[in-house]
């Protein structure tokens, strides 16, 4: 699992039945937008609290070259994860 970082891009490459987990801190307030660049794969993002419940599924492009956007004001602190999958 890696880190995600203010302005820092990560690549990666998916296939189909793999999936890509990201940690995120977040404090109180803070504000997060990822976007997801889908290239040739359509993909499917799901933000997840730290006591382990899925927070926020999105799969709005059918796209396979459009990207798919995360946005989410924390309303607890602690470490949450994007799970990234075709």
């Amino acid at each position: 699992m890696r880190q995600l970082a203010p302005g820092v891009a990560i690549e990666c490459d998916l296939s189909t039945g793999q999936s890509d987990t990201y940690r995120l801190t977040l404090a109180i307030g803070d504000f997060i937008r990822i976007t997801v660049e889908q290239e040739g794969i359509d993909v499917a993002a799901t933000l997840v609290r730290p006591d382990g419940g899925d927070l926020l599924a999105v799969d709005a492009s059918d796209d396979n070259y459009r990207p798919e956007t995360v946005v989410w004001i924390a309303d607890a602190g602690g470490s949450y994860t994007l799970v990234v999958r075709p």
